[in-house]
């Protein structure tokens, strides 16, 4: 979580007016270095107008960055007012390189643009070039004099259209005087190396994963895996490849399946749930975590995490630029460590859900099967004297007695009152 403050080593020093220049023009070439995080240690090194060695200290601990975007104005009208009130040229190039970037660009707004630069009239473009096989050159050829006088030419950094931002708010001005001589031959030089040099801006985002229970409870989570991504053209987004601490330029690829995509680079959350971006260079932007790898018994949590890197760290009037995760402002410790508050507080965190187990559903209570009758295998013993038959003849055999015995009554009475008659 460092945050990288932005410093350009020492100006170049032009040469005294009463060296008189030798020829018309000379090719300034800028060679635009950053150190990386941490790799900037307060070597001043000093811009003597010649090309340095591959093998430089210097070379070695930067690199060369395209995109950054130069002005260039004719300055030689402030160097004639200098000498006029006896100012030196070291102290006339001092002064001007002394000044905050603002004031800088006050005082350029009453000068001319000069010279034929890669992206107009006084306007340069860093990119890469084949003749040293370098990235971050940016070249323009201008007169070595103005009239009568030694040439001088205010270089002030811009912008930026660069894969690692710069503030440009924090870069100092470059003055140039011309009728520059070779240190050792003293032989005007018609080429003139340039080495403004920035260490990187450094934005770290973090947050903190945390779960929640089935009960509940929020307790951290350690082992949550996360990919980094941006929107790319036509709609596409591009995933943030693997890189190495300190490394500059970062690759963007895309990915039909970032979740097991072994090119891309993976954020773990640690034992506190906290999931950082160590040694990471995020240029200003908008950007997302995407969750790829929930715990075991958690939900994946498909929502992305939003970064928004602003392209400075104080605005004009000197207030601090958030960094913001899920639109909520992090702290960014100048050592890359977290203070024990913040990793107590947890904050801003990210929630994953567990994965509720349900409940086998018992089945209602059937009904006793009834019971099937056991059949005797003991017959029953008739009774009566109606024979053993089905239900049916039975009840017809009952009844057909019945009217037998009603008639038989009524045929006896009868017969009695006939047989009394006849006596």
């Amino acid at each position: 979580m460092a945050v990288a403050a932005i410093m350009l080593a020492l100006p170049f020093l032009g040469m005294q007016e009463t060296q008189a220049a030798t020829n018309d023009t000379a090719e300034i070439v800028l060679h635009k270095r950053i150190f990386s995080v941490n790799g900037n240690d307060g070597t001043q090194y000093e811009n003597d107008g010649l090309l340095k060695d591959p093998s430089d200290a210097m070379l070695a601990k930067t690199v060369g960055v395209n995109g950054v975007e130069f002005a260039v104005y004719n300055a030689t009208g402030l160097l004639e007012a200098a000498l006029a009130e006896k100012q030196t040229v070291d102290e006339f190039v001092r002064d001007y390189t002394a000044l905050e970037i603002s004031a800088a660009q006050d005082i350029a707004q009453n000068l001319d643009l000069v010279g034929s630069g890669n992206a107009g009239t006084g306007r340069i473009v860093t990119q890469s070039d084949n003749a040293l096989s370098e990235d971050g050159i940016g070249r323009i050829t201008l007169p070595q004099r103005k009239g009568n006088h030694v040439a001088a030419y205010y270089i002030i950094e811009t912008g930026h259209q660069a894969e690692v931002d710069v503030d440009v708010a924090a870069a100092a001005p470059l003055m140039v005087v011309m009728n520059v001589r070779h240190p050792q031959t003293d032989a005007v030089l018609n080429t003139l190396h340039i080495y403004p040099k920035n260490d990187a801006y450094a934005r770290d985002p973090w947050f903190f994963k945390f779960g929640v229970t089935t009960s509940g409870d929020k307790v951290r989570l350690e082992g949550v895996e996360y990919v980094i991504s941006k929107a790319g053209a036509n709609g596409q987004r591009l995933y943030l490849g693997h890189y190495t601490p300190g490394q500059v330029v970062l690759n963007w690829v895309t990915s039909t399946n970032p979740k097991t995509d072994q090119r891309l680079a993976v954020f773990t959350s640690d034992k506190n749930g906290l999931v950082a971006t160590p040694d990471l260079y995020l240029k200003s932007g908008d950007y997302q975590f995407n969750e790829i790898k929930a715990l075991p018994g958690y939900i994946l949590d498909n929502k992305p995490v939003t970064i928004e890197v602003s392209d400075r760290m104080y605005d004009e009037d000197g207030n601090y630029l958030w960094t913001l995760v899920n639109g909520e402002q992090i702290y960014e410790s100048p050592t890359g460590i977290l203070p024990d508050n913040i990793i107590e507080a947890g904050k801003p965190r990210v929630y994953n859900y567990a994965e509720q187990t349900p409940t086998t559903p018992t089945d209602p209570a059937k009904p006793a099967e009834p019971e099937v009758p056991t059949t005797s295998t003991k017959k029953p013993t008739p009774s009566g004297i109606l024979p053993q038959l089905g239900n049916g003849w039975s009840i017809i055999l009952i009844i057909a007695g019945l009217v037998i015995m009603a008639w038989v009554t009524i045929w006896w009475r009868m017969r009695s009152k006939n047989i009394q008659n006849f006596k």
